[in-house]
């Protein structure tokens, strides 16, 4: 019973700890021309160029496109803030169905939200990935 109470003391103050350093759950691992990139959108898109490149380009080639891939992903949401462009209705429906098929694939519900955890996303979060495909054709055609 001692045990048990030392280490929740324990945990307790490593907590306090965190707090007063201002450490979070959600850490961020870089900051991309000022902005901060939360651990989970950097490992959403090492995980991915992790699976599409390393084959062909090994470790470097995944560090290099895991770093475009974040860059072009505050660089994106930059510029679409800043010449002030909106997704359209169509792109909204899209992003949704596409949401909606990947939870369809995952299992439902339970197995999106165990996605999620992998990477330590919310949903908010993973929408703003998936946002990006047609924020960057919006630019691309502005």
């Amino acid at each position: 019973m001692k045990q048990k109470r030392f280490v929740a003391l324990l945990l307790a103050v490593v907590m306090l700890c965190m707090l007063f350093s201002g450490c979070s759950l959600k850490p961020n691992v870089m900051i991309v021309d000022g902005t901060n990139i939360k651990e989970g959108t950097f490992a959403y898109y090492y995980s991915y160029c992790y699976y599409n490149y390393y084959e062909t380009y090994g470790d470097s080639g995944v560090s290099y496109y895991t770093l475009m891939s974040v860059s072009q992903h505050v660089l994106v949401n930059r510029l679409f803030k800043e010449y002030g462009l909106k997704l359209s209705d169509t792109d909204r429906e899209e992003l949704e169905n596409t949401r909606s098929a990947q939870i369809e694939t995952l299992g439902g519900q339970a197995g999106y939200a165990a996605f999620l955890r992998t990477f330590n996303l919310n949903d908010a979060e993973y929408r703003s990935i998936l946002e990006i495909a047609p924020k960057y054709r919006i630019l691309r055609d502005y």
